[in-house]
């Protein structure tokens, strides 16, 4: 390839010419026109100009001129690794070439090719361009450099001049290396987060090496200029997450942070935050944990990245809420000239709500023991402030009865205080206030507890909450109300009834009962509803154990306290039977043989004495062992009626799996223990039958069965029409003895204890072919020259017979053909040349086995009378001249066109005397 027309000039010249200009414009224009026709021309003979390639350049002329001559010229052709070839002459062109074994450096400059003929001259040359014209650029990928960017660097090999010219240079030949500031060596060509190190100055090195820069090899480096990288620091500053809302007298702080990159190079770095609040300087002192009610920190939490800093309030008041501003300032006290500092600001909204007191009064009874006074009860007063509010409430209380007004309880803590006939003792903690009070006159009385929160310098908070307590005079219970029973069985009963209210005096129940109305001489273990005095309607339970069986009993509730009792009205209930001592006897499970996924159950039940009472059914309970998703016929709510012998159908279990049953008697007061037995359903028929040939007798039955973890014993395979086999415990089973592409049919059927189940449905498969027997009835009829054979197709075809393969030969091995036919073809016709010899037709059926047996039958052709007659006759006369002998050679079927009957002899006496006389003999 040469170099591209750019790098090419071309000149002209003609003495005889530049005198005419004046005067012959026309003919000028006429003769330029074809003057500038005439040029030489550099072409590429072989090779490629780039540098360090191998290249043969040619100079053609073009004036037509056989006597014209070709001269090269250059910077030094007899140089290293040139050879100028001798001029050569096709026709009337001239040429001559230039050789350069390898492009090198030193072979940079011009080279010119030059025609001169008689009357004028043309040239053409080419520039190989001069590596230290080269140079080295550096480039990126951002016209401004902030922290954290990424930058990328672009170093190449530029041109002063043309910058066509580096293409010259193979991409494989430059290397290139970034070098950074302080004189360190990128490893790549990207910095993928700029920090501040990172600003400085930074150059390019590409490295153009190759052999063609000079004959012992070596390289040349081209250093960029200097590319400044100015880094200006970005970062990021946000506010701490407030948790809101902010209280009123609770303490809080806003911070926010700002993170940001720093030269570690560099000294007195500055860092500083400022804060406002609604758009003006925050007055708050500065440092750590000050005594002021709102004071200012900073904290640089690292040398290099992080500035935090708060605003800390120690009491949150009510003017607190508004924007605040946060301005992070970074800076260089000795700047570099290759690091710009910023600042950063936000602001975010603080709002501030009231504090919620949130009082509220409980109280509670208390339990003293069975003596005066029954009227002392607790009353708890608390606040509901948030944590973060750390100031104190101040608690009051006042008191009201039967809906007077309310006068204050001046009650010094921890003394016994008579105010208003009542005597009370008051405790107070952090958050709560607690009054014991023990009241000696009946009446409503209202409570009323009053909480101030005081903020210092701001405001107070207030809130208020009533308890409204009924004293009475003592008194008995009240009367047991829903008296009823639970959980009557045999032996035992639950009594249950309801409390509406109880006294304020201690309380005890007891169950009175006997088997007499009126005579109630047994009693219950007493209940002592210990600390649940201030329980309404509350429901209270006695057990009664040791009953008798099938007995009425009647019974009440007395309620007892130190003032008195009261008794509910008396009433009744009958203890039931026993259940069944013993299990249903004979219990037997069979296998429906008709529904294969029903089962008959049966059963007698218990023995008479063992019944207690009547029976009235039966609960029967089918469950499978393994898999508890098959389905159940029965569950426990499952009840079958009967008294007697009981027999049972279910359906709807899964076939070929195994159940474990039990049924249990019941009468009135429960179920017996259970009869337990195991039962396999019959499996199901098997799928999936396939009948798969192995050979011309053999074939591959197999199948499989749903669902596979059935319980199968064994399997039977049938033969439609001939047999079964059975005892088979894998799911494959091989049948032989057959023959050749022979149909079979069968059914497969699974058994297991329960019976055998029903058979699959029919699959059907064959054995593979063998070669077919051979055909029959072949026959060869001739006729004049055609042969034809015909044949019955094979009584064994042994398969698809896919045609007939037919050859006809003669004996005398000079004639054969075969013939390849049809299936559906029982004849073929041979043109043949021998007449009176016999044929051999060999007739042999094909299916995709291969070739059966062959069959052969003979024809023969009618004779036709020779055409020639024996060869070598020789005569020999005996040694008495009395007798000769006659020999020849025996002609073959083709000459004797039929099998040869005899030979005639024809022989003369020969004598001078007698006319000839012919004889013959044979």
């Amino acid at each position: 390839m040469r170099p591209a027309k750019m790098w090419k000039t071309r000149h002209f010249s003609s003495p005889f010419l530049l005198p005419l200009l004046p005067s012959l414009l026309l003919f000028l224009l006429v003769f330029l026109s074809a003057e500038l026709c005439l040029a030489a021309e550099i072409t590429t003979e072989s090779g490629e100009l780039v540098f360090g390639s191998s290249v043969t350049l040619r100079c053609s002329g073009d004036s037509g001129d056989s006597g014209a001559t070709i001269q090269w010229t250059g910077p030094d052709l007899s140089g290293t690794g040139i050879t100028l070839g001798e001029q050569e002459t096709s026709g009337t062109t001239p040429s001559r070439t230039l050789t350069f074994d390898a492009v090198l450096e030193s072979h940079a400059g011009n080279y010119t090719c030059t025609e001169t003929w008689s009357d004028s001259d043309s040239d053409d040359s080419f520039t190989i361009p001069v590596v230290s014209d080269f140079s080295a650029e550096l480039t990126t990928n951002l016209d401004m450099v902030v922290s954290n960017a990424r930058l990328e660097f672009t170093c190449s090999l530029a041109s002063s001049g043309d910058q066509s010219l580096l293409s010259f240079i193979p991409t494989g030949d430059v290397t290139y290396q970034i070098t950074g500031p302080g004189g360190q060596v990128l490893g790549g060509d990207v910095i993928n987060q700029v920090g501040p190190n990172d600003g400085g100055s930074y150059t390019c090195t590409a490295t153009l090496a190759g052999s063609y820069l000079d004959t012992s090899g070596g390289s040349i480096d081209f250093t960029s200029a200097a590319l400044d990288v100015i880094v200006y620091i970005t970062g990021q500053l946000q506010f701490d997450q407030v948790v809101a809302p902010i209280y009123v007298g609770s303490s809080s702080s806003i911070g926010c942070f700002a993170t940001f990159a720093i030269p570690s190079d560099t000294t007195g770095t500055e860092r500083a935050g400022k804060w406002t609040f609604d758009g003006q300087p925050l007055n708050a002192p500065v440092g750590l944990d000050l005594p002021s009610r709102v004071y200012i920190t900073e904290s640089p939490v690292s040398v290099t990245i992080t500035l935090i800093t708060h605003v800390v309030f120690r009491t949150v008041h009510s003017t607190d809420g508004g924007t605040y501003g946060c301005e992070v300032t970074i800076g260089l006290e000795q700047p570099s000239a290759f690091v710009v500092g910023t600042n950063f600001s936000e602001s975010m909204e603080m709002n501030v709500v009231a504090p919620p007191l949130g009082l509220s009064v409980e109280t509670s009874l208390v339990r003293l023991p069975p003596l005066p006074p029954y009227n002392t009860f607790l009353l708890n007063c608390s606040e509901a402030l948030p944590k973060a509010v750390s100031l104190q409430v101040q608690f009051t209380w006042q008191r009201s009865r039967d809906a007077g007004g309310f006068s204050n309880l001046t009650v010094p803590e921890g003394i016994n205080t008579v105010v208003g006939g009542a005597t009370i003792v008051r405790m107070d903690g952090d958050r709560f206030s607690v009054l014991n009070v023990t009241e000696t006159v009946s009446g409503d009385y209202t409570y009323r507890c009053s909480g101030v929160l005081t903020i210092p310098d701001d405001t107070a908070y207030m809130d208020d909450a009533d308890v409204i307590v009924n004293v009475t005079s003592p008194k008995p219970p009240e009367r047991p109300d829903d008296v009823n029973t639970t959980a009557v069985d045999h032996k035992s009963a639950t009594v249950q009834w309801t409390v509406v209210l109880i006294a304020y005096t201690p309380e005890t129940y007891v169950v009175l009962y006997g088997t007499a109305s009126g005579v109630l001489n047994e009693t219950s273990q007493v209940f002592d509803p210990m600390g649940r005095l201030d329980d309404e309607e509350q429901v209270y339970t006695v057990e009664l154990t040791g009953l008798t069986r099938s007995t009425d009993y009647y019974y009440r509730v007395l309620a007892i306290n130190s003032i008195g009792n009261t008794s509910s009205e008396e009433l009744m209930f009958r203890t039931f039977d026993p259940p069944p001592g013993v299990p249903p006897q004979e219990f037997q499970i069979a296998v429906n043989p008709q529904e294969h996924s029903n089962l008959t159950f049966s059963w007698e039940p218990p023995p008479e004495g063992q019944q207690n009472g009547q029976i009235i059914g039966f609960y029967l309970t089918c469950e499978p062992p393994v898999s508890p998703d098959l389905p159940r016929a029965y569950n426990r709510s499952s009840f079958v009626e009967g008294t007697g012998g009981v027999v049972a159908n279910a359906g709807g279990f899964a076939l070929g799996a195994r159940y474990n049953c039990s049924v249990t008697a019941a009468n009135t007061a429960g179920n017996s223990p259970p009869a337990v037995e195991s039962a396999v359903t019959i499996p199901a028929a098997p799928e999936n039958v396939t009948v798969t040939p192995v050979s011309s007798s053999e074939v591959l039955v197999a199948w499989s069965i749903a669902p596979e973890d059935s319980i199968v014993s064994s399997y039977t395979v049938y033969v439609v029409g001939w047999g079964s086999s059975d005892g088979i415990t894998d799911r494959v089973h091989s049948l032989s003895g057959l023959g050749p592409y022979q149909m079979v049919t069968v059914q497969v059927s699974a058994s297991n204890g329960g019976g055998e189940g029903d058979r699959s449905q029919e699959a059907s498969g064959r054995t593979l072919e063998a070669p077919p027997g051979p055909v029959s009835e072949v026959s060869v009829g001739p006729s004049g020259t055609m042969l034809e054979v015909g044949w019955a197709p094979p009584e064994r075809p042994n398969g698809v017979v896919l045609g007939y393969s037919v050859l006809v030969t003669t004996y005398t091995g000079v004639y054969q053909d075969n013939l390849t036919v049809s299936h559906d073809m029982t004849s073929a016709t041979f043109n043949l040349t021998e007449p009176g010899v016999p044929y051999n037709a060999t007739v042999t059926a094909v299916n995709s086995a291969g070739e059966g047996e062959p069959a052969v039958r003979v024809g023969f052709f009618a004779p036709l009378e020779p055409t020639v007659g024996p060869s070598n006759v020789k005569v020999v006369r005996s040694e008495n001249g009395l007798s000769m002998s006659v020999s020849w050679s025996e002609l073959s079927l083709l000459e004797s066109r039929g099998y040869v009957t005899g030979y005639t002899v024809f022989y003369e006496p020969l004598t001078t005397t007698e006319a000839p006389v012919k004889r013959r003999r044979q």
